[in-house]
């Protein structure tokens, strides 16, 4: 009887411990392009600094399960800011700068 009584508080314990991790990031981090968006524009500041303005306007666009964000090439010469982002979790995919 008792170890029956172990065996399912040990059951309820790991069944909860698993519960507890699926609803993490039950709802997304990334919900809308204007927070992916502004993710991308202060994470490009901070790693290219201000030359990135000259890259606007910036465009989102959802593909599957991430935002895809990049600025505008205006000239013929140089390159834009890119980013990829993990809608679940906010997690960083892809940085760089295109040349």
């Amino acid at each position: 009887m008792i170890n029956n009584v172990i065996l399912f508080l040990i059951f309820m314990i790991a069944q909860s411990t698993s519960e507890a991790g699926k609803n993490r990031f039950s709802e997304d981090c990334v919900k809308d392009e204007g927070k992916a968006l502004k993710i991308a524009e202060n994470l490009w500041l901070r790693t290219y600094g201000e030359s990135i303005y000259k890259k606007k306007p910036f465009i989102a666009e959802k593909r599957d399960s991430i935002w895809v964000v990049k600025g505008t090439l205006n000239s013929r010469y140089g390159g834009v800011p890119y980013v990829e982002i993990r809608i679940k979790d906010c997690k960083i995919l892809k940085l760089t700068h295109s040349k």
